[in-house]
Formats: structure tokens, C-alpha cells, sequence
């Protein structure tokens, strides 16, 4: 059985909830300007001896043109050491159960499903605080399809045994999101149910509202648009060079797609497979024709013993919103290159027995 939950409304200053970083996003979905800091209780862990209810979720549209789930968040209390996670499935609406107030469940297999986390402080249900789900490289979905978004402690039951206190979830009694609802499913800590159990809508109960029951959670959810396709290329200035000598080396990333190309933004970072560094890495890439931008940095070889070798250069480019990462890579030629890197001592550098040997050296190679 569900243990009804209990509603308060509490002072929100919006100002003072910190997000937990995340992707920036192109549309951002939600209804946290609509919140007035209600919160109902009941969300926990199933089973006795007060037969929480383990999953809580919201159903969402995804946007018509940016379908790329990047983050999504919820205003929680949760009990100290709680162990929870995201998850993302699809929404089959279709679902009926009159007797279970019951108006769709998940489907198929997880789209997302986040490692486990848990909570470090427990505010009596009066401190809400943004959890906020990060999706690595985002979560391609399906254009003006739902999906449940939702947090669980049944992938976790066994590990939260003892754990008695309640949750608040931030809520809304009214309709303060039209492309979904809240939704929540007695799964008696079996993941399982998910797709199998119609998840259960609080405003669906009889005589809603007015009544204990809200129609979303408080939450948001960002999105982004499909990222073109990207190439990096990178040539270093000179070439050939001493140790200590500098070398120019210049990425450049062009958008590859087939159409509505768009400049490449965000920076690039330079690696090298020998000894050396760089000045100026990361660096900001800057339009240099339509859909092509390109930044650089100077890299100085350092000694290695040896009289010529060749260092790889990485440049790794960060991608954007619009634009995936990707990475190019040259080579830079480090040996003496006149008489006088092998002077002052120079010609220990490259491992030379003396000055001499190293001159040999640069006049049979050329300067």
C-alpha cells in the first residue's frame, strides 16, 4: 500500500537554490518559476514499516527541434545516506488502470540510468535542494515524444535498509507544466514493475483537486540540438626546430555536415607525445571563414638526449552545443638546426658525445 502524502508550503527564495552543474542548454523545459516551495512527503523506500513509495517521475515532451536530453532536475529533501538514482525510459500514455488511478508506465529498456548517489545532510522536509541528473555526451530522443523522467531507491533497497525517514519532493498543484505530469508507481522495490505496473498520477484520484494530490513535480530539463559533425586538423610552424626553440602550431576545426554547417566554437587543447610544453593551451577558437574556426599556441621542445626525434602534436577540440569534439594530430621535428644550438653546452641535448660531433651533425642534415 501507498502511505498518503503529506503537503506543505514553505518560503522559497529561488535565488538561493544552487544548480548542480551541467550542459548549458538550447530549451530549457520546466516549470520552476511557477513553484511556490510546496512540498509533499511519502517518496522513500518501499516496504515496512512505512511502505514509502520508492519512484517518483515526471512525464515530458521532448521539444521539436533541439531533442538532445542533456540534464534534468528535481527539488528533493532526501534522508541522510539514502541511496537513489535517474533514470530515463519511454512513456507508453496508453496505460489504464481505474482502480490504481493509473495513466501510462515506462517502456522498453533504460534510456539513461545514472550511478548511484546518495545524501550527505537531511533537512526535515523544509530544504529543498536541486539534484540534477548530468547525461555524458546527452541522450538523443525523439522529437514531441514523452518520456518519464524520474528519481528511484529500488535499484538500491537492499542498501537503504534501516532508512525510515521520509522525502519531500517540490510540487505543484496545478498545472503549471502541459506536456506531462507527475507520476509515481509502487514498485515494492522490484525495478521491474516499471514497465509492467501503471504508474499512478496524484491529480487523478477522486475529488482532485483540492486534495493532498499535485499535477507536476517541480523540476526542469535541458535540451539541445543535434550536434553537427566535426574535423580537426593541426600544423605546427616551424616544423623543424631546437630545443627551446618555439614552433607555432595552429588547430583548425571545420563543421563536416552536409548542410546548415555552422562555425565551430569553444577551445582546443594541445597535448605532445615528448618532452616540451606550450604556451597558451587551451586555446579559444575564432571564425575564420563560415563554418571554420581556428586558435593557436606556441610549442617549445624540451631536451630528450637524443639527436633527432619526432614529438606528436594532439589537438583535442572541446565541441559545443552544436558541434562534436574531435581531435587532429602533426609532428614537430626536434634536432639542432645550426651551429649554435650546439654551442654554450647546447650539444648535450641531443646526447652528443661533444660540440664537434653535434656540428657534423647540423651540416650534414643542412640548418
Amino acid at each position: 500500500m501507498r502511505r498518503p502524502a503529506a503537503v506543505f508550503t514553505i518560503a522559497l527564495t529561488f535565488g538561493a537554490i544552487i544548480l548542480a552543474p551541467g550542459a548549458l542548454a538550447a530549451t530549457t523545459i520546466g516549470n520552476i518559476s511557477s513553484w511556490n516551495g510546496s512540498v509533499a512527503s511519502g517518496f522513500g523506500v518501499a516496504g515496512a514499516p512505512n511502505y514509502y513509495t520508492p519512484t517518483y517521475g515526471q512525464t515530458v515532451t521532448v521539444p521539436s527541434t533541439d531533442t538532445v536530453l542533456d540534464s534534468f532536475t528535481f527539488y528533493v529533501d532526501l534522508p541522510t545516506n539514502l541511496f537513489f538514482r535517474g533514470e530515463v525510459y519511454a512513456w507508453d500514455p496508453t496505460t489504464s488502470d481505474p482502480n490504481n488511478f493509473a495513466m501510462g508506465n515506462a517502456t522498453g529498456m533504460a534510456l539513461y540510468a545514472s550511478g548511484q548517489m546518495h545524501t550527505t545532510s537531511y533537512g526535515s522536509g523544509f530544504a529543498p535542494q536541486a539534484i540534477t541528473f548530468t547525461i555524458p555526451g546527452g541522450l538523443p530522443l525523439t522529437a514531441n515524444t514523452q518520456y518519464v523522467l524520474f528519481i528511484t531507491t529500488s535499484r538500491d533497497f537492499a542498501a537503504n535498509a534501516g532508512i525510515t525517514a521520509t522525502s519531500f519532493f517540490g510540487y505543484t498543484p496545478t498545472d503549471t507544466y502541459s506536456g506531462g505530469d507527475w507520476v509515481y508507481v509502487d514498485d515494492g522495490g522490484d525495478p521491474s514493475q516499471w514497465t509492467t505496473k501503471g504508474w499512478t498520477h496524484p491529480a487523478a484520484f477522486p475529488g482532485c483537486p483540492p486534495c493532498f494530490a499535485g499535477d507536476d513535480l517541480a523540476f526542469q530539463a535541458s535540451f539541445s540540438g543535434p550536434q553537427n559533425p566535426t574535423s580537426t586538423s593541426v600544423a605546427c610552424s616551424p616544423h623543424t626546430v631546437a630545443v627551446g626553440k618555439p614552433s607555432r602550431c595552429t588547430a583548425t576545426v571545420t563543421d563536416t555536415a552536409g548542410s546548415g554547417q555552422t562555425t565551430p566554437t569553444g577551445t582546443v587543447t594541445f597535448g605532445s607525445g615528448g618532452p616540451g610544453r606550450f604556451t597558451g593551451s587551451p586555446c579559444t577558437l575564432v571564425q575564420t571563414s563560415p563554418g571554420v574556426a581556428s586558435c593557436h599556441v606556441t610549442y617549445i621542445p624540451g631536451a630528450s638526449g637524443t639527436p633527432t626525434r619526432a614529438d606528436t602534436i594532439t589537438a583535442t577540440y572541446s565541441g559545443d552545443l552544436a558541434h562534436v569534439g574531435g581531435d587532429g594530430t602533426t609532428a614537430v621535428t626536434v634536432r639542432p638546426t645550426t651551429k649554435a644550438d650546439c654551442k654554450n653546452g647546447g650539444w648535450q641535448n641531443y646526447g652528443f658525445p661533444n660540440q664537434g660531433v653535434c656540428i657534423e651533425f647540423v651540416q650534414l642534415h643542412g640548418g
